[in-house]
């Protein structure tokens, strides 16, 4: 995560071929790290979303996640970006902020597109940004 971030409070909750997944207790952030590997169809992406919603079930509330999927190779199918709807509306359910953290501007212009429509979400290749939207503290219920 960004330099200034203490490394060490990130911990291993889970690791595949595909999805790499850490905690950060004290910020209160998830850390989801997409692995290089083949492009997946949006079924196979959805699967991954419900698997780290699983491995992650505990940490709700007040949560943040950082997507990250600068490893993953691209995927413009219609199919894909629907499926990552779905997927986008899965995280907002499960964490109360979602940053996507792409390697590109036109990653970032895709991400936008199918996520544009979700609060509390930011895309950025910022990896600085991700961290401090993820980690920033929810805000209160309004009156």
């Amino acid at each position: 995560m960004p330099d200034d971030h203490d490394l060490m409070n990130l911990v291993l909750v889970d690791d595949s071929d595909l999805l790499s997944i850490y905690r950060d207790a004290a910020a209160r952030v998830i850390v989801a790290r997409r692995r290089r590997s083949r492009s997946l169809d949006g079924e196979e992406m959805l699967g991954l979303i419900r698997e780290l919603l699983v491995a992650c079930a505990d940490a709700r509330e007040g949560w943040g996640l950082v997507f990250d999927v600068r490893a993953a190779p691209g995927n413009s199918d219609p199919a894909f970006e629907a499926a990552m709807v779905r997927g986008h509306q899965l995280m907002l359910e499960h964490f109360d902020r979602v940053a996507v953290l792409v390697r590109t501007e036109l990653g970032s212009m895709q991400a936008e597109r199918v996520g544009n429509t979700f609060a509390d979400t930011v895309v950025t290749i910022d990896e600085a940004a991700a961290w401090a939207f993820a980690a920033q503290t929810p805000r209160e219920p309004e009156d």
